[in-house]
């Protein structure tokens, strides 16, 4: 729930008006597959940056405390910390985002 409550403020934040999420949850991870429109390339690039970082186990019990949710400066590296995979691709004017955390 953390992953999507600060991808979602993220993406409203660019200013998006057509932001759709669809969650798998299988017995081994969870896929969070984000669908919006095509935003500035800069700022897809800034994404997949962010969001390729390694996941820390550590910060799931201590860092939301410390850092806090809604921090608009922090939502992608929150997100970063929270998820072992990230992958994007574009589809028919569409921003698909693939996110993978395992259990």
């Amino acid at each position: 729930c953390r992953i999507i409550d600060e991808m979602t403020l993220f993406l409203l934040e660019l200013g998006l008006n057509d932001v759709s999420f669809n969650i798998k949850k299988l017995p081994n991870k969870t896929i969070l597959m984000y669908e919006c429109d095509i935003f500035d390339m800069d700022k897809l690039k800034e994404i997949d940056i962010a969001l390729k970082h390694k996941r820390e186990l550590a910060f799931e019990m201590y860092g939301w405390e410390l850092i806090g949710q809604g921090d608009m400066d922090h939502e992608l590296e929150l997100v970063s910390t929270l998820i072992n995979y990230f992958t994007y691709y574009i589809k028919e004017n569409k921003i698909m985002m693939v996110m993978v955390r395992y259990e």
